[in-house]
């Protein structure tokens, strides 16, 4: 009898100690399975009816999908890093007035299988897949920068949605020189994103706009990543 009770316990304790054996190589596949994706740089540039060069551009760029926490198949989950420049040159004629540059992102949800109340940007019954942006403690907005500490919103179904990670206002005084340029940036670092209630693919696509105002015109250029799978 004792020793039919002690192989039993050496059974428990060996089937138990199997159960975390697989626990444990189960958690580590998840986090070994984070696939990070560097993109290439992009930038487009225009000249200004006043002859101002002025470039929009994405660099750093990095999308990292991971398991999401939930391990639910209707949830998305991964970080985003991304600098969005601008560059912009003297042109032939008029002056400066103002430019800004701003980062977003765009994202697009399949099919939606979500419903209830969502709050975020705004507040709305019914269904609604929702992305949830940050908080972004990565980014270090200096003077006249605009970025939020969380931001929800709202997707639709076959809709893509564009959501502000920040902007910054290109300051008159950051040329030193009658040659150089005038330049501004914002960047985000491991920026996390979650996308819930949203049944099928996920993509995800960064934007970096420039508008500038010269004597002559006001003028917008914009440059995109290429999209990339959540």
């Amino acid at each position: 009898m004792f020793t039919k009770k002690k192989m039993h316990r050496s059974a428990m304790v060996a089937a138990v100690a199997a159960a975390s054996a697989a626990v444990a190589v189960s958690v580590g596949a998840g986090v070994a399975a984070a696939d990070v994706s560097p993109l290439p740089d992009e930038a487009r540039a225009i000249t200004t009816v006043g002859g101002w060069h002025t470039e929009a551009a994405l660099r750093e760029l990095t999308v990292t999908q991971v398991p999401n926490l939930a391990q639910a198949f209707t949830s998305r989950e991964g970080f985003v890093s991304a600098l969005a420049t601008a560059t912009v040159h003297r042109g032939g004629t008029g002056a400066l007035h103002g430019a800004e540059v701003e980062l977003s992102l765009d994202t697009g949800c399949g099919t939606d299988v979500s419903n209830g109340v969502t709050v975020g940007l705004q507040s709305s019954l019914g269904a609604s897949a929702t992305v949830n942006i940050g908080p972004m403690t990565s980014v270090s907005p200096g003077v006249n920068a605009n970025i939020g500490p969380s931001v929800s919103a709202q997707l639709k179904p076959g809709a893509v949605t564009n959501i502000a990670l920040g902007t910054k206002t290109v300051d008159p005084g950051s040329a030193p020189g009658p040659d150089d340029p005038f330049l501004a940036g914002v960047r985000v670092s491991e920026l996390p994103v979650v996308v819930n209630n949203c049944l099928g693919p996920v993509s995800v696509r960064l934007v970096s706009k420039v508008t500038v105002s010269t004597t002559t015109s006001n003028e917008v250029v914009y440059a995109y990543s290429k999209p990339m799978w959540l």
